[in-house]
């Protein structure tokens, strides 16, 4: 929560639908733990779980902070191209 409030982002647990349990995570990170620069980061136990993964990014082109949209954004466009 502290990096969260402190910096407009961090990582947020992945839920699973069908199941209800903890399946992975994902989000926004300082590079090496320091930054400036941000990277999503995610850890997903299932390859199926890629629009949540898609969902979780859209949703941080919204974010108050411009570096987690930047980011967010640049991620998006390179997942979508290799996803092709």
């Amino acid at each position: 929560m502290e990096h969260q409030h402190k910096n407009g982002f961090s990582l947020w647990a992945l839920i699973g639908k069908d199941t209800g349990r903890l399946i992975g995570d994902c989000g926004l990170i300082l590079v090496e733990g320091r930054g400036p620069e941000i990277e999503l980061s995610y850890d997903i136990a299932r390859a199926r779980d890629k629009e949540r993964i898609e969902a979780f990014v859209k949703k941080q082109l919204e974010s108050k902070s411009p570096k987690a949209r930047r980011s967010a954004k640049a991620f998006l466009k390179r997942w979508l191209q290799e996803s092709r």
